[in-house]
């Protein structure tokens, strides 16, 4: 498989549940820019219309984590 299109499996979820559960996943979220330049939160859009517009792929600190940190 080329890795296009794949589907997350069980051992995906638990493999990212696990890393939530040290605290190191919850404070980055997953952004894209689709094909005019916005950046959007992975997840907002369709999964068909995602595909068609995807061009890059962020990994970022996820501004309400630093937030809920300072509590």
């Amino acid at each position: 498989s080329d890795g296009h299109g794949r589907i997350v499996t069980r051992e995906d979820e638990e493999q990212l549940e696990y890393h939530k559960g040290k605290g190191t996943v919850k404070n980055y979220i997953l952004l894209y820019e689709d094909n005019e330049g916005d950046r959007m939160l992975v997840g907002d859009v369709p999964w068909e219309l995602f595909v068609a517009s995807v061009k890059r792929l962020y990994i970022a600190k996820d501004p309400r984590a630093d937030k809920s940190n300072k509590k």
